[in-house]
């Protein structure tokens, strides 16, 4: 909690405040230059990182997706968050709760989701308001020339992808 409160409270204070960017990767690795995986070719990613702050020691409190998530984006250990697989929400626990993304959008930031940041579902809808002003779902193609981000997937696996991603709609 601290960590949030000194977040929102250097937010506030700046007279000019910084656009702020967080990729957050899924729980496995990123395997990105960045991080030391050098046969990436990342070009982009790359140089936003070499200007960035890049968090090389942050570890999972859990084995799984959504307790982990459900930690690091609340700030609070599984132990306080009751989160232990994919059935428990921690707004049951903390309803008031202030997450990472609701800590920016209180220092007056816009806060926007795009992607799985919390485990979908838990909490429901993404944690839609207390969390974001809004959620941004991308779709393969949606801007030609720009690389989306399904746009990792091999040529092989695009059937399966796009089945993937229009059985969410």
């Amino acid at each position: 909690m601290r960590i949030l409160l000194t977040l929102s409270a250097t937010a506030a204070a700046s007279p000019r405040r910084k656009n702020v960017l967080m990729v957050i990767s899924d729980d496995l690795r990123p395997e990105l230059p960045c991080y030391g995986c050098d046969q990436v070719v990342a070009p982009r990613t790359t140089a936003l990182a070499k200007e960035s702050i890049t968090f090389t020691r942050a570890y999972a409190q859990q084995a799984l997706c959504a307790p982990s998530r459900n930690s690091f984006l609340s700030g609070r250990r599984p132990a306080h968050t009751k989160s232990w697989q994919f059935v428990d929400d921690f707004r049951e626990v903390g309803p008031d709760w202030t997450t990472l993304p609701g800590a920016f959008r209180k220092a007056g930031y816009q806060a926007v989701g795009c992607g799985k940041i919390f485990h979908p579902g838990l909490p429901p809808n993404q944690d839609l308001p207390y969390s974001w002003d809004r959620r941004v779902y991308l779709r393969r193609n949606q801007f030609p020339g720009i690389a989306s981000a399904l746009d990792y997937v091999s040529r092989d696996n695009y059937q399966k992808a796009d089945s993937l991603v229009d059985s969410q709609e």
